[in-house]
This record gives structure tokens, C-alpha cells and sequence, in this order.
């Protein structure tokens, strides 16, 4: 159990690289990357490190635009990875390593680096900003693969010999 004093403020909280943030030229950059937008709600208690990731790829590549993420600081960094459940069994999406910063004109940002995935869920590297969690963007479900993978079903149903494949996007 973990207790308020327990509770790592500094990575703690809502953020994006969209909503009511000043962005840099660098920002336009990393926002212009394959995978993004990004956004991240963290929260970090004796190290171990909770939340959600919301990007642009995920939206693409999966059911819907959301996967959890899980992690510890080291070293002051986090140490993470993304996931979601397949057959009620945690599938690591992406490994992931987040770093804090401030700057003189934005403020408090986070950098978070895709280490490894193998799907283009994230973008290679992005940077967010904390913002108030109004701010965050909404999940959505990803209805073309939605459909794509209810039309398989239904095929299974019918001709249930054929083993059905579902072609990644």
C-alpha cells in the first residue's frame, strides 16, 4: 500500500505535447513524427510507476488509441514499458524510458525515448508538457480494425475449418 508521502510529484500527473501547451520549432518536429500526438498520465509511488499512454499510432495500430504503462524510477529516470491485456495476460507494446526536465520558457516537460517496439505505436521520441487533465485527449476505439476483426469473427463462424488472420495495418 502506498501512502501520500510515498507519492514522486515531480513525474506525478497529466501530459501532452497537444491542448494548451507553447510549443518549440523542436516540438512541431516531434509532434510530426510517426506515432504522435503523444499524451501520458503517470503516477509514480515509492518508484513504481503506473498509468496510460493515449498516441497517434496506437490509434492506427490498435483496438483503440490507449495502452497502460508500467515502470520504476532508476537512476532518476523511468524505466518502463507500455502494454495492454491479450488472453488476460499483460503483452508488452513498447519499452520506454521517461526523463524529466524544465525549461526556461515551457516549463516542466517530460522526454520520453521508445527504446524498442514492434509496431510504430509510439513515436521514436516525443516531449509533453503537464497539463490539466482536461487537456488530455479522449480514448477512441479504432472502428476500421474494429470492423475488420467482427467481419473475421464472422467468418470463423461461418466456415469454422479456416482459421481466421487478421493483416496488421
Amino acid at each position: 500500500m502506498s501512502t501520500w508521502w510515498n507519492l514522486d510529484k515531480k513525474f506525478t500527473g497529466t501530459w501532452s505535447n497537444e491542448g494548451n501547451v507553447d510549443v518549440s520549432p523542436d516540438d512541431v518536429r516531434l509532434m510530426g513524427l510517426d506515432g504522435a500526438p503523444i499524451a501520458i498520465e503517470l503516477r509514480v509511488y515509492g518508484g513504481s510507476v503506473d498509468g496510460y499512454v493515449i498516441t497517434g499510432g496506437l490509434g492506427k495500430h490498435w483496438l483503440r488509441n490507449q495502452a497502460l504503462v508500467a515502470g520504476e524510477v532508476m537512476d532518476g529516470k523511468i524505466k518502463g514499458y507500455v502494454y495492454d491485456f491479450r488472453d488476460g495476460q499483460r503483452e508488452k507494446m513498447a519499452l520506454i524510458e521517461i526523463s524529466y526536465s524544465t525549461g526556461t520558457n515551457q516549463g516542466e516537460f517530460l522526454s520520453i525515448k521508445t527504446l524498442d517496439q514492434p509496431v510504430h505505436f509510439l513515436p521514436e521520441e516525443g516531449r509533453v508538457y503537464r497539463v490539466e487533465e482536461k487537456y488530455m485527449p479522449a480514448v477512441e476505439l479504432n472502428m476500421d480494425l474494429f470492423k475488420r476483426v467482427e467481419e473475421e469473427a464472422n467468418k470463423v463462424t461461418e466456415e469454422p475449418s479456416k482459421p481466421a488472420t487478421i493483416a496488421p495495418q
